[in-house]
């Protein structure tokens, strides 16, 4: 019975000296790890058709910072779009999709909670007004 309380002691050890590891990461700064993962901004959202209302897929999505290098990403198959990395402040938004007019929202204010946005995307003129006459056949 000895052997046993002996052994869950050791096992008990080893394994909070694993979650101290895992936890710090080689930082002996656990404060410092803690609020740098805290105050990480979080920019997500979907891009929607705006006439049907539909997820778009494909639709590149550029975080342009004044003097800093433009950040691009794209839309999954459902429309949605996450940009974890990003330093608070204010970025305009640029949303582009072949036979799409291009979007943009200036003023994005990012700060250390997570903003999720929603945007919509307009089919350029021409398109849309082919899928009006599709739509009600009037050709046919």
């Amino acid at each position: 019975m000895k052997k046993v309380y002996i052994l869950l002691a050791f096992v008990t050890a080893v394994t909070f000296a694993f979650a101290k590891t895992a936890e710090t990461n080689g930082c002996t700064d656990k404060s410092a790890v803690k609020k740098t993962y805290v105050e990480q901004p979080i920019l997500s959202g979907t891009v929607l058709d705006a006439e049907t209302k539909k997820p778009l897929n494909d639709v590149t999505i550029t975080i342009k910072t004044p003097g800093k290098a433009d950040q691009s990403i794209t839309t999954d198959a459902q429309g949605n779009f996450k940009m974890p990395t990003l330093a608070q402040g204010s970025y305009t938004i640029k949303f582009e999709k072949d036979d799409y007019r291009t979007g943009e929202k200036t003023n994005v204010a990012v700060k250390a909670n997570p903003l999720k946005l929603s945007f919509e995307l307009w089919r350029h003129e021409e398109e849309s007004r082919q899928n009006v006459w599709d739509k009600h056949n009037f050709f046919r």
